[in-house]
């Protein structure tokens, strides 16, 4: 019957998860400025990435580690506008080849990317009360107290 697992070693090399981030600042600098929009974007895309990333930095709620997902949020956005512009054009139904009205695959796709959408803008202060649950990664000042000159 075999015994208990044996404990590894990492706590003897000081390797582990304890001693790897010890000192080390790994808070990412918040950036001051829109980046230019990634050439993935379209039109709609652009348009969200430019007025939500320029409220973010307005919040001081921005660094670079947030942008891959910032990204996808608006590449979803796109997608749900180019799904309404469709549906505006060619309507949310169609006539099968039978006589029987069916709705059109585009509008499974519109719901599936705001539903996407929705998901990632509130992870990343897409309203009032996602932002306000995000924590702020501007840096902290220390106030001097009133009794530090004592």
């Amino acid at each position: 019957m075999p015994g208990p697992a044996k404990r590894s070693n990492t706590h003897k090399q000081k390797t582990g998860s304890r001693h790897v981030h010890t000192g080390e600042d790994l808070t990412p600098p918040l950036l001051t400025e829109v980046p230019d929009p990634p050439a993935t974007l379209g039109i709609y895309g652009k348009q969200m990435w430019d007025n939500h990333l320029g409220r973010m930095i307005e919040e001081e709620m921005l660094t670079e580690w947030d942008l891959p997902e910032l990204e996808a949020m608006c590449r979803e956005w796109q997608t749900y506008c180019l799904a309404c512009d469709e549906i505006d054009e060619h309507g949310s139904f169609f006539i099968t080849g039978n006589g029987y009205e069916q709705i059109r695959p585009i509008v499974g796709e519109k719901n599936k990317a705001l539903g996407n959408f929705n998901k990632l803008s509130n992870q990343h202060g897409g309203n009032n009360v996602s932002r306000a649950k995000m924590k702020r990664v501007r840096p902290q000042v220390e106030e001097a107290g009133r009794f530090d000159k004592i």
